[in-house]
C-alpha cells in the first residue's frame, strides 16, 4: 500500500519563521539542547551526543525483552551534497498532546523541513525509490546484554533502499550520532535491505550490520498496543482497499497507512513508532506482531471468520466468535453521535490583516477559523501586531526585523464553498449520496475512493457563482497591484474540519499553485495531473494552472478519501465540513 494520508485561506505562501519567534517547530543544535527543559519543548534535534539526549527525545520501544527506546529521524536529500538530518522529539507536545508532526515523518517534513509534496508523492520519493529525496527512519536501542546497548538504524520494512543508499544513510546518521562507547548498526527489517557489497565500507564508517531476525531471535509475539476487538479475520489481504471497520487484519507486509479497522496483526516486524501502531493508539484498537502466524494452522483456519482478539502485554487470544456479536460491536461503535462543526456566515474575502478586526486580541484571531478555516485563521493570528505583525505595526517583530515575516495573502470564507456546492445541483446531489453512504459505516476503502473520485470530478467541472468569483478576483487585483512582481500564488486548503479539538486534520487536504498568465478553458473545466520526474510522481497540479481551477481543486480536496475516512473515525459531521 503506497498511500499516506496525513495554518491558510485560499491564498497563502509557505512560511518560515526564525527559531525563537515561535516556540514550536524549531530544530535546535545539540550544543544548545543539553538542558532537559529545552529538549522537551523543541520539536527536533540535529544531533545526538549523549545517552540522556536520546532518552529525552525517545519513547519506550515495546514490552519485549530486548526493546529499549525508539526515536524517528528524517533526512532531507534534496541537495545530495548537503544532507540535513533531524531527530524527532517523540515527547514534544502542543496544547497538552503530541501532534501528528511529532509522530509521523510526513507531517514532520511538512512542518519543519519544507516538504511540499502530497502524501502519495512523498511516499514514492521516500520509500519506493532507490534515488531518494527523503529518508524516513527510526533509531532503536536494543539491550544486547546487561552491559551492552546497540543502537539500530532502521527503515520501513518495504523500503527499497539499495546498498549504496544504505551506506549513505549510515554515514549521515553516524555523523550526527556520537554517544560515547555506543554501538551503532544498520538493522535490516526487510529481505531486500541487503548489505553484502558494502561490509568493508560500513565497517570503515563504524556502523555494524544486523538483521531484525538476529536481534529478535526466537521471539515471535510482540505486543504493540493492548486492546480487545471483534471482527472478521482477514489474512494477508491482496487489496487493502476492500478492508472495512469490522475487519481484524493480518498483514504479511507493513502498510504505510491504515484505513479504519477493528484490529491489526503483522507478520513482519513493526515498532511502537510504526504508522500502523500510531494509528492503533489513536483509534484505541489492538495491534501486535506474530511472526509465525502463517505457521499456526489453528489461526489460519479462522481466515474470513468472525473472531475475538485480545492483546495483552504478555499474551494474546484469537478465538472464534459469532457474526451477531461482531455486528453488535460495530453497531455500538456507529451509535456514537456525529459532532457538528461551527460555521460563521462571513461573506467577505479579507486580507490576513483584516480578518481579526482592529481591536481583537491575538487569541481571538483564531476564532476566525469558523469563518475562514484553520489555516487562514492561523495566518491571521500570526499577522496580528501582538504576534509577529507587519512592518507598519510599531514595536512588532516584523517592524524590528525590517520585513514582513508573514508573506502577503488573504482568506476566502467557507461560505464561498457552500455557495459553490449549492450552485452546482448535480454536485450537491452526488455529495449528499456520498455522505449518506459514508454514515452507514459500511463502505470499504475502494467503495469510498470510487464515490470520492466521482464527487471530485464534479468539483473540477463546476462553476463558481458570480458573486463569489467577483469577491475573489477583486481582492486578487488588490494583491497584484501591491505585489506586481509576483507571477504565481499558492492556493491553500483551509478547512473548518482541521485544527480543532481532538481532530488535527493535518495533511488530509491539498494545495495547488496558480499562475496569473494561465488562461481558463472556454467551459471553465479543470483536471488534476501528476508531475512525474525520474519515474516518480513529485506533485499534483491543476490543468490549466489558473486561479479558478486551483480554487475548485482545493474545494474538491475536502473530499479526499483519506479525509473522509478520518472524519468518520473522529465522528466529525461531514454535512458541516467546509473548505476555505
Amino acid at each position: 500500500m503506497r498511500t499516506l494520508a496525513r495554518f491558510g485561506g485560499l491564498f497563502t505562501f509557505s512560511l518560515l519563521i526564525p527559531c525563537g519567534l515561535v516556540a514550536q517547530g524549531c530544530a535546535i543544535e545539540e550544543d544548545v539542547a543539553e538542558d532537559e527543559g529545552e529538549l522537551t519543548t523543541n520539536l527536533s534535534v540535529a544531533s545526538i551526543r549523549s545517552k540522556a539526549t536520546f532518552e529525552r527525545i525517545s519513547i519506550p520501544g515495546g514490552s519485549f525483552g530486548q526493546a529499549g527506546r525508539s526515536a524517528k529521524f528524517f533526512i532531507d536529500l534534496r541537495t545530495p551534497s548537503k544532507p540535513v538530518i533531524r531527530f524527532i522529539n517523540a515527547n514534544y507536545t502542543s496544547g497538552g498532546k503530541t501532534p501528528d508532526y511529532a509522530k509521523y515523518h510526513y507531517d514532520f517534513g511538512k512542518r519543519e523541513m519544507g516538504v511540499t509534496e502530497s502524501g502519495t508523492v512523498f511516499n514514492e520519493a521516500t520509500y519506493f525509490s532507490e534515488k531518494k529525496r527523503y529518508v524516513a527512519g527510526t533509531l532503536v536501542s536494543y539491550r544486547i546484554d546487561e552491559k551492552s546497548t546497540l543502537y539500530g538504524i532502521q527503515l520501513y520494512p518495504d523500503d527499497v533502499a539499495n546498498e549504496g543508499g544504505i551506506l549513505e544513510i549510515a554515514k549521515i546518521v553516524r555523523g550526527a550520532f556520537s554517544i560515547s562507547g555506543a554501538k551503532l548498526a544498520f538493522v535490516s527489517t526487510g529481505a531486500q535491505q541487503t548489505t553484502k557489497t558494502i561490509q568493508a565500507a560500513m565497517k570503515a564508517a563504524r556502523v555494524e550490520t544486523r538483521t531484525i531476525d538476529e536481534i529478535l531471535g526466537t521471539l515471535q509475539f510482540l505486543p504493540l498496543n493492548p486492546g480487545e476487538a471483534w471482527g472478521v479475520l482477514r489474512v494477508f489481504p491482496k487489496d487493502v482497499g476492500t478492508l472495512k471497520p469490522s475487519d481484524i487484519v493480518v498483514f504479511d507486509e507493513l502498510p504505510l497507512d491504515l484505513s479504519v479497522v477493528a484490529g491489526t496483526i503483522t507478520k513482519v516486524f513493526q515498532d511502537v513508532t510504526s504508522h500502523v501502531n500510531l494509528k492503533a493508539k489513536e483509534r484505541g484498537t489492538p495491534n501486535m506482531v506474530l511472526r509465525d502466524f502463517d505457521k499456526q494452522a489453528t489461526l489460519l483456519a479462522l481466515k474470513d471468520k468472525p473472531v475475538h482478539l485480545v492483546v495483552k502485554k504478555d499474551q494474546y487470544v484469537i478465538e472464534p466468535t459469532t457474526q451477531a456479536i461482531v455486528d453488535a460491536k460495530i453497531k455500538e461503535q456507529l451509535s456514537k453521535p456525529w459532532i457538528p462543526l461551527k460555521i460563521v456566515n462571513e461573506t467577505r474575502v479579507l486580507p490576513y490583516e483584516s480578518m481579526c478586526g482592529p481591536t481583537s486580541s491575538a487569541p481571538l484571531c483564531l476564532e476566525s477559523r469558523y469563518a475562514f478555516g484553520g489555516k487562514a485563521a492561523g495566518m491571521a493570528f500570526l499577522t496580528h501586531k501582538g504576534v509577529v505583525g507587519r512592518t507598519v505595526d510599531k514595536g512588532s517583530q516584523s517592524e524590528r526585523l525590517g520585513y514582513n515575516i508573514v508573506p502577503p495573502g488573504f482568506g476566502v470564507p467557507i461560505s464561498s464553498y457552500q455557495a459553490f456546492v449549492n450552485g452546482n445541483p448535480v454536485l450537491a446531489a452526488k455529495l449528499k449520496t456520498l455522505i449518506a453512504k459514508e454514515k452507514t459505516g459500511a463502505l470499504s476503502p475502494n467503495e469510498r475512493i470510487k464515490l470520492a473520485e466521482e464527487v471530485q470530478a464534479l468539483f473540477y467541472k463546476g462553476k463558481i457563482p458570480a458573486a463569489q468569483w467577483t469577491a475573489i478576483t477583486t481582492e486578487l487585483a488588490k494583491f497584484q497591484a501591491a505585489n506586481p512582481n509576483v507571477k504565481k500564488i499558492k492556493v491553500r486548503s483551509s478547512s473548518n474540519a482541521e485544527d480543532i479539538p481532538k481532530f488535527d486534520g493535518a495533511g488530509l487536504h491539498d494545495s495547488f499553485a496558480a499562475e496569473f498568465d494561465e488562461v481558463d478553458l472556454p467551459d471553465l473545466s479543470c483536471a488534476i495531473e501528476e508531475k512525474i520526474e525520474n519515474g516518480v510522481v513529485t506533485k499534483l497540479k491543476v490543468d490549466p494552472k489558473t486561479v479558478q481551477c486551483a480554487v475548485k481543486a482545493v474545494y474538491g480536496s475536502l473530499w479526499n478519501a483519506r479525509a473522509i475516512d478520518e472524519r468518520t473515525f473522529g465522528r466529525v459531521d461531514h454535512e458541516t465540513a467546509c473548505m476555505g
